[in-house]
């Protein structure tokens, strides 16, 4: 009888909690430096960081802090990106850092969220279910709509308690894939991000409430049967949906290829190896651990909408407009 993936490792600091799964006790262990395939099946190692902002705050951790598991950052250290990466198309586009730093401050990508999200809303006509709940208006009792009154429409200012609505708002999961391998351009690493943001957009606008998740799966080229799995939550189903910050953090291609690879170097749960590991797109992880990626999905809150890899606008567009044709099955809208 073949053995059933376990949880042997769990812990956890301020900012994730980090958790590994495998099949066999032994090939889970905590040793960072392992030789090439010494694993005898396959080792997960999975961060959940506690929110998003938990994740863009390590950035600033420095690099001799308890929290990494590396010796040494190399080229993937905050110092040397700061002083020989600033404007490399690669790492930072055509940005120094310090821009990069700031639109991570202040949000960024919110014209091209709009953009698309508009264009999902004419798509979604007819497929998002809209679960606003209304109110009822009555001259009797109740509180005030201070917009129906500034509007002197005395008659119908007074609003009755409970609002009406047919269903209760269904809660959903948007799990998007984050970054992407060395052979994608810069720019192009915004897609995945936008779609997954567009898509919150447009189903949030319609009453629904809905999560992000940003998913990397990376494999050690040391060990090839270890994978280093990242979940960061974006937003969760009970936040205001702000699209500068959410963009800043899913959509900025830097927050992947600088502050990403540094998570990478510093908490893999072994040694990177050349070329600094391999990441998965979401459709090559989901068919190839798929035991795995069922686990990490009953995870999260709600149903899950899966999207698919995306790296041009029109990739987005047509995998977002996959994710609205499930949405149209009744079984998904609780």
């Amino acid at each position: 009888m073949p053995k059933m993936l376990q949880q042997f490792r769990n812990d956890s600091t301020q900012w994730f909690t980090r958790t590994v799964y495998g099949y066999n006790e032994k090939d889970a262990r905590d040793e960072y430096g392992r030789s090439q395939d010494d694993s005898k099946r396959q080792v997960y190692c999975v961060y959940n960081y506690r929110t998003a902002s938990d994740y863009m705050d390590m950035w600033h951790l420095p690099e001799d802090h308890p929290v990494w598991r590396c010796e040494e950052f190399g080229e993937f250290g905050r110092e040397y990106v700061r002083e020989h990466k600033s404007k490399d198309p690669f790492y930072l586009g055509r940005q120094t850092l310090e821009s990069v730093e700031q639109d991570w401050l202040r949000g960024c990508k919110q014209e091209e969220i709009r953009s698309m999200s508009s264009k999902l809303r004419s798509k979604a006509e007819g497929m998002i279910v809209s679960r606003k709940r209304k109110r009822r208006y009555n001259a009797v009792v109740g509180e005030v709509d201070a917009d129906r009154w500034a509007n002197r429409q005395y008659d119908q200012a007074f609003v009755d308690r409970p609002r009406t609505g047919s269903k209760g708002v269904p809660i959903v999961t948007v799990l998007a894939q984050f970054g992407g391998n060395c052979g994608i351009d810069h720019e192009a690493l915004q897609w995945n991000g936008v779609a997954a943001v567009a898509l919150c957009d447009a189903l949030t606008s319609s009453g629904w409430s809905v999560g992000l998740h940003m998913f990397a799966a990376h494999q050690s080229n040391h060990d090839r049967k270890v994978m280093t799995l990242h979940c960061m939550p974006m937003k969760r189903p009970e936040d205001m949906l702000n699209l500068g910050m959410v963009g800043a953090m899913a959509c900025h291609p830097s927050t992947y290829r600088a502050h990403m690879f540094r998570q990478y170097q510093g908490l893999d749960w072994v040694k990177p190896g050349r070329a600094h590991g391999t990441p998965f797109t979401m459709a090559r992880f989901r068919e190839e651990h798929s035991t795995m990626f069922d686990r990490l999905r009953d995870t999260m809150p709600g149903n899950t909408i899966v999207l698919e890899s995306s790296y041009s606008e029109r990739a987005a567009e047509q995998h977002v407009t996959e994710a609205l044709e499930i949405i149209k099955n009744p079984m998904i809208l609780g």
